[in-house]
C-alpha cells in the first residue's frame, strides 16, 4: 500500500497502522421507500460509517443495486447480509457485496501487503549443497 507523510527528522520508516478504509459496498434488496439519502445512510451504517452514494442510485437508475461508500473497520469481518426492523416490526434483509477489497497479508495482517512479499516474514537462507 502506498503511504506518504510529511518529512521530519523523527519520521519513522514504518507506515502507520491502518485499521479502517473507505470502500464501495453494493446493497441489494433495499425497499423503494428507503432509496433516498437518509434511508441509504441508515442501511450503510449497519456496515460501517456511511460516506456517500452516487447520483444514479439516488435517481433510482437501478431498482436492484445500490452502491454506497462506507468507511469500514478492517479489524472486524465485513458482513454479507445486514438486517433492520421497520416500525411495523417487519425485518428487512439486505445483501451486501464488495466489488473490491484490499489485499491483507496472511502473515503480518497488514493492509496492502501479501505474504510472498512480506518483509516481516523471516526467510531461511537456502540450504548448502
Amino acid at each position: 500500500m502506498f503511504h506518504t507523510a510529511l518529512w521530519s527528522s523523527t519520521t519513522s520508516a514504518q507506515p502507520p497502522a491502518m485499521d479502517s478504509i473507505k470502500i464501495w459496498a453494493h446493497l441489494t434488496g433495499i425497499p423503494l421507500d428507503f432509496r433516498h439519502k437518509e434511508g441509504l445512510s441508515l442501511v450503510a451504517g449497519l456496515i460501517g460509517d456511511s460516506k456517500e452514494t452516487d447520483a444514479f442510485t439516488l435517481n433510482l437508475a437501478s431498482l436492484t443495486l445500490s452502491p454506497v461508500n462506507v468507511e469500514v473497520d478492517l479489524t472486524k469481518p465485513l458482513p454479507s447480509i445486514v438486517e433492520f426492523e421497520r416500525q411495523s416490526g417487519e425485518v428487512v434483509e439486505v445483501l451486501v457485496s464488495y466489488p473490491w477489497l484490499p489485499a491483507i497479508c496472511s502473515h503480518c495482517k497488514e493492509l496492502g501487503d501479501i505474504a510472498r512479499n512480506c518483509l516481516k516474514l523471516s526467510v531461511s537462507p537456502p540450504a548448502s549443497i
